[in-house]
């Protein structure tokens, strides 16, 4: 005697390149049985609208309502973190693109208004600021704590 069919729910997983929507269809057979087939669809990430929750796009523009840098820097996190690139420059090096892709996806507010303020503060010329600017968000992690330390010391 055949098992009964089983019952599943959708099923949805993350992985870093897209998600994967995991769902079963029925479907009739010749002889009239009701069959299931899991079907598997892939459909892209929207890293923008994640992005924009982890920085906390709206509380920044509350923040910086004239500053149109944080829109340049969001596009930039955007295209880095859809690049199809194996590898990505920054400070001149050749970076893992999934590194370089996991660092930008943790970067939240805090980062970005040091990203803000180290940009409006700079005084020498950069001949490629986009490249300028994807090295200062990949550094921000490791560097804002010393920035504001730094900061807080020469004004003592």
């Amino acid at each position: 005697m055949p098992y009964p069919p089983v019952e599943c729910d959708t099923n949805t997983y993350t992985t870093t390149k897209n998600t994967i929507k995991n769902s079963s269809i029925n479907l009739d057979g010749m002889d009239g049985n009701s069959k299931r087939q899991n079907v598997i669809s892939y459909q892209p990430i929207d890293y923008k609208s994640i992005i924009l929750q982890n920085i906390e796009y709206d509380l920044l523009k509350e923040d910086y309502p004239n500053e149109s840098l944080i829109d340049d820097i969001v596009e930039i996190m955007v295209e880095v973190v859809n690049s199809k690139k194996g590898s990505i420059k920054v400070n001149s090096e050749d970076k893992p693109g999934d590194v370089v892709k996991s660092v930008f996806l943790k970067l939240n507010k805090s980062h970005i208004e040091y990203v803000v303020e180290s940009l409006n503060g700079n005084t020498v010329k950069t001949k490629n600021i986009k490249s300028y600017i994807i090295t200062v968000l990949y550094n921000a992690p490791m560097t804002m704590n010393a920035y504001y330390m730094n900061r807080v010391n020469s004004e003592n």
